[in-house]
């Protein structure tokens, strides 16, 4: 899931930490010429009602972890 805020953020399976990235920092050189999908991205999420979740089902609902990896 993505907040407004524009992290990240997911719990790992094996050790039930979790894990944060930031979406609001500069791009590393590698990935410079993206610059127009990340402002995409940032729209997105602006315009989300309350967060973005990148796998759902038909129902706009948050994939389970069983239904994902089946």
């Amino acid at each position: 899931m993505v907040t407004k805020d524009g992290w990240m953020t997911f719990r790992q399976r094996k050790t039930g930490g979790e894990v944060s990235i930031p979406f609001n920092r500069a791009l590393p050189d590698f990935a410079l010429g993206m610059r127009a999908d990340l402002d995409l991205l940032k729209s997105a999420i602006a315009h989300a009602p309350r967060h973005m979740t990148w796998l759902v089902t038909t129902h706009g609902k948050p994939r389970s972890e069983k239904a994902f990896s089946s």
